[in-house]
């Protein structure tokens, strides 16, 4: 009898320590934007234990990520049902709920988690309120909130980018340009976002040249990205159509 509680025992933890192995992963994944080997680990973490929170949370944020809002409100809803302490999935249930439109709900989501002077990463919920508060148009009140995330994490990619697009929404092009040119180096996972954003904050401040220097960047740093198509539609409706040539001229340097 005792043997058989030792071995169903090991058998267990053996099961639990593989599941925060594929937890562990899923993040990992999750955080690089590889949202189809996130998606797996997660669901073999499932397999191994459908008790833990942080598992229902990161199939909560993948799905999100994905855009399945629904399965994404499932698994939140189980990981604050398995655990209702957990910070992380308030905050994440705040960014769903944002999504979805409800922003009654999701304010009520992300005070939870920036009451918890315990949460380590309270840059996220400011965030996400300054989020919500764009959704709402106001982006004088939530360009306040992407403040105070960078004050929290100066390393805080999404809080740079919202910011910038807050400045951009209120007309001030000189700080936007400032703060993208910043988040560049800051958002080193996806800088082509940042990369074209400054090139529209400089092109919208009369910068043309400097504006006409970033986008010809963004098409030779990122020619597979969803922004140097972008950045060469805007650099023919400004009049430059040598694309090819210069990029070339620019390879040969």
């Amino acid at each position: 009898m005792t043997c058989a509680l030792l071995v169903s025992c090991t058998s267990f933890e053996r099961e639990n320590r593989r599941a925060e192995i594929y937890t562990r992963l899923g993040y990992e994944y999750l955080n690089n934007g590889k949202y189809p080997e996130a998606l797996q680990n997660f669901l073999e973490a499932e397999k191994l234990d459908d008790t833990a929170s942080s598992i229902q949370n990161g199939l909560a944020m993948t799905y999100y990520a994905r855009e399945k809002y629904d399965l994404a409100t499932k698994h939140i809803n189980q990981a604050l049902k398995l655990d209702p302490k957990n910070i992380d999935a308030h905050n994440n249930k705040g960014r769903i709920l944002i999504a979805l439109g409800q922003y009654i709900d999701a304010e009520r989501s992300l005070e939870i988690a920036l009451k918890d002077l315990t949460y380590t990463e309270i840059e996220k919920p400011l965030t996400n309120m300054g989020l919500l508060l764009m959704r709402k148009n106001q982006p004088n009140e939530a360009k306040t909130y992407f403040m105070k995330a960078i004050q929290a994490n100066r390393n805080f990619c999404p809080a740079y980018k919202e910011y910038g697009n807050a400045l951009i929404k209120i007309k001030n092009y000189e700080m936007a340009g400032s703060l993208f040119d910043k988040a560049i180096k800051v958002c080193q996972n996806s800088p082509e976002e940042a990369h074209y954003l400054s090139a529209l904050s400089y092109y919208q401040l009369g910068k043309k040249d400097f504006a006409v220097a970033r986008l010809r960047e963004v098409i030779k740093l990122y020619p597979e990205s969803e922004y140097a198509e972008k950045s060469k539609s805007l650099l023919k409706a400004v009049g430059h159509t040598d694309l090819k040539d210069n990029s070339k001229e620019q390879d040969q340097k």
